[in-house]
């Protein structure tokens, strides 16, 4: 079988459908400009320790740091360490600033995020639009937010935000006003946001979870990478937004996976047998990780689209692995999400 554009474009279509499950990781927040993991890592190293007297505690972190990837270099930090408050404040105050940036240009007009596109025609197909991240950032919200939709957090209010799912939930349910008559409700288009990892906006007062717009002086609720995410993800709210994003995927009729790249262990256990099962999907990246690649192997039906280089035009270009085939696309970004949305999915 020789594989078509128009192919690839016909099966990215039936991939956006009422249930279909969208999946975010840290490469679409990286190409809006917030920093990379590398990016993070280099911050750590020039910042930290923030505290001289944990300077023999930092020095092995920081040594692994320089020889491997951020999150097998956090690993060695116990979730009861000092240290981990000092990377979480670190990290977060690095985000917050490119953040703010993206969103200053969103609102002025000069940038359009990919993900808002997304949204507005995902609502063509569902009311109810679920999205997981591994993110902390916003700009997801944000984007979402640009498109005029509604976002079921988990949380109700903006500044002294409560943790209350079920009350959120039903912020975008009314019933139709019949007389003599029991109607079910009525879901109103919204989209609800899963953040297994925690959100820079979340944090822990009173030992209860908080959603508040603005920085307040309290410890923030997001899990960096390393043998915390593994203790702390069992905690409140994350337990209950891993829980209910894993459900979304066990139900999903496909999945959109966009700069995923498929390391989380949170997800995966969940993730991976669904798409050996068959499901339908469609991957979106800039570069497939090692663990993307056997993903495909396993599940031959995913749809997985990649940025190419060293093309003979020196042009954009997309390489497409499909049904056990690879093919190449020269002269088009299709594995970009805003040329994706504008070719395949107007």
């Amino acid at each position: 079988m020789t594989v078509a554009l128009d192919d690839i474009k016909r099966e990215v279509q039936d991939s956006v459908t009422d249930g279909t499950v969208t999946i975010v990781g840290s490469g679409i927040s990286a190409e809006a400009g917030l920093p990379t993991m590398s990016e993070l890592a280099n911050t750590l190293l020039a910042t930290l320790p923030l505290n001289p007297a944990l300077a023999d505690d930092w020095e092995p972190i920081a040594d692994c740091l320089g020889r491997m990837d951020l999150e097998s270099a956090l690993d060695s930090v116990d979730a009861s360490s000092p240290l981990l408050a000092e990377i979480v404040q670190t990290v977060a105050k690095e985000v917050i600033v490119r953040e703010r940036e993206v969103i200053c240009r969103m609102a002025t007009g000069a940038v359009t995020l990919p993900c808002t596109a997304l949204v507005e025609r995902l609502r063509r197909v569902t009311r109810r639009a679920v999205i997981i991240t591994t993110n902390y950032d916003r700009l997801l919200e944000a984007a979402v937010e640009h498109a005029g939709i509604p976002i079921d957090t988990s949380f109700i209010g903006d500044y002294f935000g409560r943790f209350d799912p079920t009350g959120s939930k039903q912020l975008f349910q009314s019933l139709p006003r019949l007389r003599n008559r029991r109607v079910a409700a009525v879901t109103r288009p919204h989209v609800v946001i899963y953040k297994p990892h925690g959100s820079l906006d979340w944090y822990s007062v009173d030992d209860a979870p908080m959603r508040s717009l603005i920085n307040l002086d309290a410890p923030r609720l997001i899990i960096t990478p390393g043998r915390s995410k593994h203790e702390r993800g069992y905690e409140r709210p994350f337990d209950h937004h891993r829980a209910l994003g894993n459900t979304a995927i066990d139900a999903a009729s496909s999945l959109l996976v966009l700069g995923y790249g498929f390391n989380d262990s949170h997800l995966q256990t969940h993730l991976g047998p669904k798409l050996r099962e068959g499901t339908r999907a469609l991957v979106l990246t800039r570069t497939l990780s090692e663990k993307a690649r056997l993903e495909i192997a396993a599940a031959p039906q995913m749809l997985a689209l990649e940025r190419a280089h060293g093309t003979p035009s020196g042009n954009a270009a997309t390489t497409a692995y499909w049904r056990g085939e690879t093919v190449l696309f020269d002269g088009i970004d299709l594995w970009d999400l805003d040329t994706l949305i504008k070719e395949a999915l107007p």
